[in-house]
């Protein structure tokens, strides 16, 4: 106000007075000049961008029309960037209609961005095998579980989060206190002997993926294949159905993910049996003058089964990575069985600026260590007279010698302690493809992967063993066996799509190339001059140098 009064007295001053005028008139172009000049400076510009219900729409990209300058949201959608009196901002975000913004006087501005009319209708992309689809284009038997489908349990295998989620889908564990039991899945019955009775899994887009290799946590969808389709797609190893799992993927901003739990299993519906008095009032047999539960000598009180996983995704819109690692440390029912194992997964994916192609490298190792149940142990439980002690009434230290029982003539808690039964295993998974985006709806994509296994498997059998003494006088026994499975897959494909007005155009073709090997080596040796060096030096064993043994 005061700087227009003052204006208004300069102008008028320099018209009244005309020897003042020409000075007046050049002083006032000099200064409009400079304020021109000064207003086309540009100044730090800071904004909010929200979405229709105040929340904070982070991400989102601030460009200045016609111009290069540019910058994204955080967070808390907030935003600078350097700008003009004059200038046009334009914000736009995935999912919200694009907005313009004019720069004013004032160095604040705030948007409010409108959800874009396409993702308010409920679509959802499900995978078919080499391709995906709207679900409203799917034909045939099509089930899609994103992560948040799943269910959230602790139990031996990724896809029991599945049970219950698919109709027709069987997921059954008959075993769930044993760490190293798989669940037994079927999808479509026993349609094939040739193809096996499971469904055939695609993990990524590798057909007979490793399921055992999977963490629940890096799972991102799943996708069953129930129909025709299945065999249309995959041949005979379809025809019990598909499933398809794709993992996660690592995110345009920093992330770190955990989850851990805890499972604690205990026996139900557990058979009722006689304690030792009831047994001597019977007369039911011998007193071996012992007082022995039986199932509860051979089990825990409690298996429990502890799982981590920690993950850490980060990158941008066109680079992004996902590092995943998980430990289980998990105990049977048995005294005996149990699993330890560290698994881990990286994903990392890129795309050129101009979206012309697209990579993905995906690598998942694995090493686990386990020690098999003995389900005879509890027919034995059952089974085995309350009156017979466990150790060995002379000699404490020993284990009582039993020469009878349902299973053989054993010891069920001897053979626990002392007899060793496992596997060591190492997976290695890894797959790479290339995406060419060629026109607007063709592309062509190549793809690579391969899947080892490798197991050493073991047993022992010390000198010590009370069965072993009465089958073959004490002579301790040890076995070691090698199996590496190897599965390579190349494939490349080619898929053009076209759509015009309510109809639509999809083309599919490839070539698929699969590599299968298996491959073993087993050893076994008795009578071992120690029980201390157990299945790991099979040579010092004499019984194979023997004459007659073995063909020697």
């Amino acid at each position: 106000m005061i700087l227009a009064k003052n204006l208004k007295r300069f102008l008028w001053k320099s018209l009244k007075y005309p020897s003042f005028r020409y000075g007046s008139l050049l002083l006032f172009v000099s200064l409009l000049t400079f304020t021109s000049i000064h207003a086309q400076e540009k100044r730090a510009v800071t904004g909010t961008v929200t979405s229709q219900d105040e929340k904070p729409v982070s991400g989102a990209t601030i460009k200045i029309k016609g111009g290069t300058e540019g910058t994204s949201t955080d967070d808390k959608g907030n935003f600078t960037i350097q700008a003009k009196r004059g200038d046009v901002l334009v914000i736009s975000s995935v999912g919200y209609e694009s907005t313009e913004i004019a720069v004013g006087e004032s160095t604040t501005v705030k948007a409010s961005l409108r959800s874009s009319a396409s993702t308010l209708e409920d679509v959802t992309v499900v995978a078919i095998g080499y391709g995906t689809l709207d679900k409203k284009e799917v034909t045939s038997a099509v089930t899609h579980l994103s992560s948040k489908d799943l269910l959230m349990v602790g139990g031996n295998g990724a896809l029991m989060a599945m049970q219950g989620k698919v109709a027709g889908l069987s997921v059954v564990n008959t075993a769930t206190a044993d760490p190293n039991s798989s669940p037994s899945i079927q999808l479509r019955g026993v349609s094939s002997r040739s193809a096996g009775l499971g469904p055939l899994y695609v993990i990524n887009g590798i057909p007979g993926g490793n399921i055992d290799n999977l963490n629940q946590n890096d799972i991102e969808s799943i996708d069953v294949l129930k129909g025709g389709a299945a065999s249309a797609i995959y041949g005979t190893r379809g025809s019990n159905g598909v499933i398809l799992i794709t993992t996660k993927k690592g995110s345009d901003k920093p992330r770190a993910f955990y989850d851990g739990y805890v499972t604690f299993d205990s026996p139900t519906n557990e058979l009722k049996v006689l304690n030792r008095d009831e047994y001597v009032a019977k007369n039911r047999g011998v007193d071996f003058g012992g007082n022995t539960n039986w199932f509860d000598a051979v089990s825990r009180n409690q298996a429990t089964s502890t799982k981590h996983t920690l993950q850490f995704s980060g990158g941008n819109s066109k680079t992004n990575y996902l590092v995943s690692a998980d430990y289980r440390n998990a105990k049977g029912l048995d005294l005996r069985s149990s699993k330890e194992e560290y698994g881990a997964r990286l994903n990392l994916n890129h795309t050129s600026a101009n979206n012309l192609y697209n990579v993905n490298i995906t690598l998942a190792p694995r090493y686990f260590k386990s020690n098999n149940a003995d389900y005879g142990a509890f027919s034995q439980g059952i089974t085995l007279s309350p009156t017979i002690p466990v150790r060995d009434t002379t000699d404490p230290n020993k284990y009582f010698n039993i020469r009878t029982g349902f299973t053989g003539a054993n010891n069920p808690v001897e053979q626990l302690n002392t007899v060793l039964s496992g596997s060591e295993g190492k997976y290695l998974d890894w797959s790479g493809s290339f995406k060419l985006n060629i026109l607007p709806g063709l592309y062509t994509q190549v793809t690579l992967g391969q899947q080892t296994q490798d197991f050493f498997n073991f047993g022992f059998t010390p000198s010590y063993n009370t069965s072993l003494i009465n089958a073959n006088g004490g002579r301790n026994t040890a076995s070691r066996e090698y199996v590496k499975n190897d599965q390579r897959s190349f494939e490349w494909v080619g898929n053009y799509s076209l759509n015009f007005t309510k109809h639509a155009i999809k083309v599919l073709g490839g070539y698929s190339y699969y590599y299968f090997n298996s491959s073993g080596l087993n050893g076994s040796n008795q009578q071992f001059p120690s029980d201390i060096l157990t299945y790991n030096n099979l040579g010092t064993g004499a019984w194979n140098l023997l004459a007659g043994n073995n063909n020697v």
